[in-house]
């Protein structure tokens, strides 16, 4: 009787293990590290702006959803440069990272996702970057980082 009733317990044990399912990225975040250089030499006092536009399923988020920009295509110019023009035209908040002494800018832990990613202010010597894209995580030859780096091409004024 102490043998089946070891048993049963032991099967309803399995069962319940059984019963959960884990997604191992949905409690994992981010985060994306910038840099900002001018001829091998660090921009310091630039920063930018950092904006979530779609989650990691590539659904856009609350402040862009009546956007109605497809996300098929992340690395095409037009997405990005329409994804500019919703932020302006809506007067969206995005948050702001300045660069440090080294020109390089970490954000804090972000949701898995899609970030557009703006020049906020640059100094006068310089003439900034185009607007891109980051997915967080990001494969690469099929492996995930969740810790994506970023370095834009910062033009100068001379």
């Amino acid at each position: 009787m102490k043998y089946l009733k070891n048993i049963i317990t032991y099967m309803l044990l399995a069962c319940l293990l059984c019963s959960f399912t884990i997604n191992t990225d949905a409690a994992q975040t981010g985060t994306i590290s910038v840099n900002l250089t001018y001829k091998k030499q660090p921009v310091v006092g630039g920063s930018i702006l950092l904006y979530q536009v779609a989650d990691k399923e590539h659904n856009l988020v609350a402040d862009f959803v009546s956007s109605g920009i497809s996300l098929d295509d992340l690395e095409d110019v037009k997405v990005v440069n329409d994804l500019v023009s919703y932020v302006e035209n809506n007067a969206l908040i995005g948050e702001v990272y300045d660069t440090d002494e080294n020109g390089n800018i970490k954000t804090r832990e972000l949701e898995l996702g899609v970030y557009l990613i703006v020049e906020d202010k640059m100094p006068q010597s310089y003439t900034g970057f185009k607007p891109f894209l980051v997915t967080i995580p990001i494969t690469v030859h099929g492996v995930k980082h969740h810790t994506v780096d970023a370095t834009p091409k910062v033009d100068g004024t001379k």
